[in-house]
């Protein structure tokens, strides 16, 4: 993610490394996010930020319980959502509920 270097009292440098090339926000987000009725019945989530769609970049909490993104292992799906778009997440069937505190980050 690079490296930063205080050059000054009021200036900080980034040095950049060649893992800054495969997350294209380099700034990490962070938000809480209340499930309302209508996102408990479509089940999808919108992230109100980019994130990276395919490497595990989203970190996702569902009352405090880290979910697991949903992969097939032996012809088994397993996780709790799907990355849908770089903007937004669904979840499966029973996973969310109205009211339910979900941390994006």
């Amino acid at each position: 993610m690079g490296f930063l270097e205080k050059t000054s009292t009021r200036k900080i440098t980034k040095t950049s490394t060649g893992a800054d090339y495969n997350h294209p926000s380099p700034v990490l987000k962070d938000e809480i996010h209340i499930v309302t009725a209508a996102e408990e019945i479509s089940k999808v989530v919108s992230t109100n930020f980019q994130y990276t769609v395919g490497i595990t970049s989203l970190e996702v909490y569902l009352n405090g319980v880290l979910q697991r993104v949903k992969e097939e292992y032996d012809g088994v799906w397993y996780g709790d959502y799907t990355e849908t778009s770089t903007y937004s997440i669904t979840f499966e069937s029973g996973i969310i509920f109205e009211g339910a505190i979900i941390r994006l980050e």
